[in-house]
């Protein structure tokens, strides 16, 4: 009879293997595999406790992908990694192993299962050990024993093969999913030759495709062996108690939120904001049940207005039910909600960045939970990155190979522990961005995990997608580039129009000024007669005198507008003092009668210098009408020019300087002022030529122009021309006339 039972019980036994082997082959879901393939052990073997180990096929790491235990209702998946001995030895040796408390296992065992009964038995596909699935302990208080083993390694089997094929069919999935990606890339990279919107999008297809947390797109520069940062893709949510601790006491923003539990702005004005890179800031507190417990805040890298009254009104509203998630994070809170959160307070407040803070343990600290936003910095530099500080990057660059960092590496180099500064612990991917043979820039990749290995799957992967963003990146900078050209070509058609008429208009006065010259000489020669025939004694005298200084003054300023328009290009030696006193009479008058102060400080005995005649003038009315323009710009409209010429005995140097105390030139535009078109002046008020046109001819006398500037306090341009001869001692000081 118990042999009746005992066969009924084995054929029982076979049958539900067979079932179960068919059951496995219906399901290529692989983690419900496992699921299923660990309760069956289970039940199979009458055990407490099950598991399925997994070898990951890149780095021979043991991952438990499976576990159930005596009080769950079913096995639940994992992916964590484990070392254990005993597994470790089935698959170097691929036999099963079974182990009672009455043979106890090896002294080197792991101390938690030294004492249990279990069973070992290997997962075998094509030959090759895969994995390990095990049971332990006896639900009733008895041993495992042959039995247990043969019906153990005969579900081994049929899991062996449905997981290699679950396995196969998910790299399937993955290669169908990597062509489409890379399709996905190749026509988003394509579609668009906005620089912008060309690295967002490699941003956004490299982190799907590594399953990353953080991209940072960088161009290279080797003659100085810099990086400068040109996109940023942030989406990374830590786990409770892993993100960046900051110390609110060096953001005073953040410490006001906390202290009064209100809404804070910041903007350009704050230096700790500049030191960050932001131009803008917003920061809203999150209140829990009875207290503050967090803070959100919302960044711009660019936009300098300040945030509205409707932004901020939907922002605080987008928060509200963020505070019971941030007390509970403890036990566990839901990311998608922290994320969709962070997405909504971007959205809403048009901003670039999104940080999520909780309150930390210590007082004065807060823990960074979420990190999300898109920054591109096109026009404006982004953050600078020396790249010898980094000696696996340097490699990476110059030898386009691929890099990989972790966090937790005991042979991480102290200099390069820095580029975890943001993210605290994680793994780093590099990855050099090539185009036809040369390295234009670099891809950092992160995940927020230190155990995280990119597998080499993934690294090809993300080469191929590397290389299509290198191409892309070339075309939109050769778009933009060329973009760039056409709005400089039609700024220089349009100045050049300007510059025509302007020469049209000068050949004009050149000539209504010699049609006055005329009259002018019919004017003093009556006059003249007038003064003789007139008695000194008749009031009528003095009007002829009148009549006769007029004539004289308007005279003169017709033969200069006639000097001046007569072209030479052969360089003769001029007087430079001459050549300013030129300049003066014409513009003096108008300088003066505009409340203007003008001090002249010649020496009158300078050497001469070789120029080309009329050249020397355009230079000082040049100088002069800008120095009248900056003092005009004043809200009082008053101040004073200075021009003044020295001879630099030990440098055979003779020296202009015209100073004036207007509005000044802002720091940025200083380095601008002789690029041809760049003008400080209203729209229609200078033609942006005037102090290129000043150093041209200075160059070409073999001279040299400098131009030093305080915003608020003036300009001081600096003007040096070789001198030909030596001069004598004499010196005179004067002041021109208000009239």
């Amino acid at each position: 009879m118990d042999t009746i039972l005992e066969s009924d019980t084995h054929l029982s036994e076979l049958n539900l293997l067979y079932n179960l082997g068919k059951t496995f082959s219906a399901v290529l879901d692989l983690s419900e595999l496992l699921v299923h393939v660990v309760d069956a052990a289970v039940t199979l073997a009458h055990a407490n406790e099950g598991i399925l180990i997994l070898t990951e096929p890149d780095t021979e790491r043991l991952i438990l992908k499976a576990e159930r235990r005596v009080d769950e209702d079913l096995a639940r998946a994992l992916d964590r990694p484990i070392e254990d001995i005993l597994a470790r030895r089935v698959l170097s040796q691929g036999v099963p192993l079974l182990s009672s408390t009455e043979d106890p296992l090896p002294s080197n065992s792991e101390e938690e299962i030294a004492n249990r009964s279990l069973v070992y038995v290997p997962l075998i596909t094509k030959g090759r050990v895969i994995g390990i699935l095990g049971v332990l302990d006896k639900i009733e208080d008895t041993t495992f024993n042959a039995h247990d083993l043969d019906m153990l390694a005969g579900l081994g089997g049929y899991a062996a093969i449905a997981i290699e094929n679950a396995r196969l069919y998910h790299q399937a999935l993955d290669r169908t999913l990597e062509l489409s990606l890379l399709v996905e890339s190749a026509n988003a990279l394509s579609w668009s030759l906005d620089l912008g919107r060309v690295l967002d999008a490699i941003a956004r297809h490299m982190m799907r495709s590594l399953q990353a947390h953080w991209c940072i797109i960088s161009d290279w520069r080797p003659e100085t062996n810099t990086l400068g940062r040109l996109a940023e893709h942030r989406l990374a949510l830590w786990p409770p108690d892993k993100g960046l601790q900051i110390d609110i006491r060096t953001y005073p923003i953040h410490q006001h939120v906390l202290a009064t539990a209100g809404v804070a702005t910041a903007y350009t004005s704050e230096a700790w904001l500049e030191r960050l890179g932001y131009r803008r800031m917003l920061v809203i507190p999150i209140r829990g049940k009875k207290k503050v417990v967090g803070l959100a805040e919302i960044s711009n890298l660019h936009k300098e207005l300040p945030f509205t009254s409707g932004q901020i009104s939907l922002c605080l509203r987008r928060v509200i039910n963020l505070g019971d998630l941030i007390e509970d994070y403890r036990t566990g809170y839901s990311e998608n909600q922290l994320l969709e959160a962070g997405r909504m307070l971007v959205s809403g407040a048009g901003a670039d960045w999104c940080s999520i803070y909780r309150c930390g343990d210590q007082a004065d600290t807060l823990v960074r939970m979420l990190d999300y936003g898109s920054g591109i910095w096109l026009n404006e530099a982004g953050p600078i990155m020396e790249g010898d500080d980094f000696p696996t990057l340097r490699i990476v660059l110059q030898e386009q190979r691929v890099g990989a960092l972790h966090s937790t590496d005991p042979r991480l180099k102290e200099s390069e522990k820095a580029l975890f500064e943001n993210i605290v612990d994680g793994s780093l991917l590099l990855l050099p961005l090539i185009v036809r043979g040369k390295t234009v820039g670099v891809v950092q990749l992160y995940n927020l995990y230190p155990e995280h290995i990119f597998s080499d799957r993934e690294i090809g992967l993300a080469r191929a997608l590397a290389n299509q963003a290198a191409v892309a990146l070339e075309n939109a900078h050769l778009v933009r580039d060329l973009q760039r050209s056409l709005d400089e070509l039609k700024n220089m058609q349009s100045h050049l129009v300007r510059a025509a008429r302007l020469s049209a208009l000068g050949e004009l006065s050149a000539m209504i000024a010699h049609q006055i010259n005329n009259p002018l000489t019919t004017i003093l020669g009556d006059a003249d007669i007038l003064i003789q025939d007139i008695p000194d004694d008749d009031p009528a005298h003095e009007s002829a005198l009148a009549i006769s200084r007029a004539g004289a003054r308007a005279k003169c300023v017709v033969e200069r507008i006639l000097n001046m328009a007569r072209y030479e290009d052969e360089a003769r030696p001029l007087d430079v003092n001459r050549t300013i006193q030129e300049a003066v009479e014409l513009v003096g008058t108008q300088i003066t009668q505009q409340g203007i102060k003008l001090e002249i400080d010649l020496d009158l005995h300078l050497p001469p210098v070789k120029a080309v005649p009329g050249q020397l003038e355009d230079i000082w009315m040049n100088l002069l009408s800008n120095a009248r323009d900056a003092i005009a710009a004043k809200p009082d409209g008053t101040g004073c020019i200075r021009i003044r010429s020295r001879f630099l005995k030990s440098k055979k140097i003779v020296e202009v300087n015209v100073n004036d105390d207007g509005d000044g030139i802002d720091t940025e535009d200083l380095p601008l002022v002789f690029d041809p078109f760049f003008t400080t002046k209203p729209r229609g008020k200078g033609t942006g030529l005037g102090l290129y046109i000043c150093r041209q001819i200075v160059q070409e006398h073999g001279g040299k122009i400098d131009v030093n500037s305080i915003p608020a306090e003036g300009t001081h341009v600096s003007i040096h021309l070789p001198a030909i001869s030596t001069p004598s001692k004499e010196k005179t000081h004067g002041l021109y006339p208000d009239s």
